[in-house]
């Protein structure tokens, strides 16, 4: 696990800003949230515009399979993004 996260790291790290936002807007997903937030683009500050409950429902139920999206119900997605988004900030 802490050679994905050094990985991780040295891409993000090295990768030029348009090469990262290239690479994020093709994927549709924030790997600095480990790919279960969309990326659905920007505020008038530049900063990432947070994502409505409805944004998150739509997202599950189109990377969802069986209706599971990484292990995960629904519910237990929504719960999941909330932790990832407060461990990355500890980080």
């Amino acid at each position: 696990m802490i050679l994905i996260y050094r990985l991780f790291h040295a891409w993000t790290s090295l990768a030029s800003s348009p090469t990262y936002l290239n690479h994020v807007q093709n994927a549709g997903l924030l790997p600095e949230y480990d790919r279960y937030i969309p990326y659905v683009g920007e505020n008038d500050e530049g900063d990432l515009r947070e994502l409505t409950e409805a944004e998150y429902k739509e997202a599950f139920d189109r990377c969802s399979k069986n209706g599971k999206f990484g292990g995960r119900d629904l519910e237990m997605y929504i719960k999941g993004i909330k932790g990832i988004k407060v461990l990355c900030k500890i980080m």
